[in-house]
């Protein structure tokens, strides 16, 4: 059973479109990179962020990020402004995955939480939720909470989940982009981003056509000028991959 805290997480994230994406009890490779950092008295760790288009609605009705530049970064900005407060709230800290130094390890922590699993893409893939999705803040607390896992109980022992990349033959993700820019688990950024700015009329203008081919969440994929927003920062030279 979930924490009442995390519950009263969830209600005040629901509103915005976010969801808790996993969460995870601090190991000891956690406490140490934490305590150098002066965050010593972490014990949980809650990762939250939008699944597909949830949160893009109310990224743009927020008036202080229209239009949406991604020059601007406004989603990034609007995270702050909507996760800062709810952290106070509740008592703890928050960290967010676009700031640093210190950087923290998101795609680590999204490891450790048994819900997201790395996907043949190199990305990690959400057993529900599929591949889109995005963490926009991770919620610090110095208890140890309660939270729902994607963990399966066998008899006393508790294993992990299995990733639906290990029962999934045809891995279709693969096959799908153009410019075969997933190839022998490296991800060529430099050809997709060519192609992309180089055709205006491409299907991957909708959305990566290889994260979109992932049989798992399909009804989660980006919402058309959601996409638009993430492929037009993706092939500006002047945002930052």
């Amino acid at each position: 059973m979930q924490a009442p805290i995390l519950e009263e997480l969830d209600r005040q994230i629901a509103p915005l479109g976010l969801y808790q994406l996993g969460a995870f009890h601090c190991s000891q490779d956690d406490q140490v990179f934490l305590s150098s950092i002066g965050l010593e008295t972490v014990q949980t760790i809650v990762l939250v962020g939008n699944v597909g288009s949830s949160h893009w609605q109310a990224v743009k009705a927020s008036g202080d990020h229209l239009p949406p530049d991604p020059k601007q970064h406004p989603m990034n900005k609007w995270s702050q402004q909507v996760l800062g407060p709810i952290a106070e709230r509740l008592a703890c800290k928050i960290v967010y995955p676009f700031k640093g130094p210190p950087f923290f390890p998101f795609v680590r922590w999204g490891l450790q939480t048994a819900e997201i699993f790395q996907s043949p893409l190199g990305m990690g893939l959400h057993a529900r939720h599929g591949i889109f999705h995005a963490y926009r803040g991770a919620f610090l607390f110095e208890e140890k909470h309660n939270f729902e896992t994607g963990k399966q109980e066998m008899g006393k022992e508790e294993v992990a989940a299995l990733s639906p990349c290990d029962g999934c033959a045809e891995k279709p993700c693969l096959s799908a982009c153009p410019v075969d820019a997933f190839n022998a688990g490296m991800y060529d950024y430099q050809s997709c981003r060519a192609h992309v700015g180089g055709n205006p009329e491409s299907p991957c203008w909708q959305g990566c056509l290889a994260r979109r081919a992932c049989p798992v969440g399909q009804n989660n994929h980006y919402n058309a000028d959601h996409a638009y927003f993430h492929m037009q920062a993706f092939v500006d030279p002047a945002v930052e991959v």
